[in-house]
């Protein structure tokens, strides 16, 4: 018993979350050109992007959905960049005189 998209197996994901043709050909662009996306990875997005055409009422799996669930998975990422290195160091005061 499946209570949730998340606790779907890889197998259970395949055979219940269909995708439209746009979306199969995006969800194979995002494969070719970000080549660090795991199976595990790719079968998150398309779980994500099931809850997703869930909420929008949708049977099928459609590219805006598999868009905005990839795009979540940006926020999983570490930062490259410390985002503290652009901000200026406190100034130390001067002390009065």
């Amino acid at each position: 018993w499946v209570r949730t998209n998340a606790e779907m197996s890889p197998a259970a994901t395949r055979a219940t979350c269909t995708l439209t043709a746009a979306a199969e050909h995006h969800l194979a662009l995002l494969g070719a050109r970000r080549t660090s996306l795991s199976a595990r990875a790719i079968d998150r997005i398309i779980k994500v992007a099931r809850t997703l055409a869930d909420l929008g009422d949708h049977d099928q799996i459609e590219k805006e959905d598999i868009m905005v669930a990839a795009s979540f998975r940006v926020l999983d990422c570490e930062p490259t960049v410390d985002p503290r290195s652009f901000t200026a160091a406190p100034q130390a005061r001067a002390s009065p005189a």
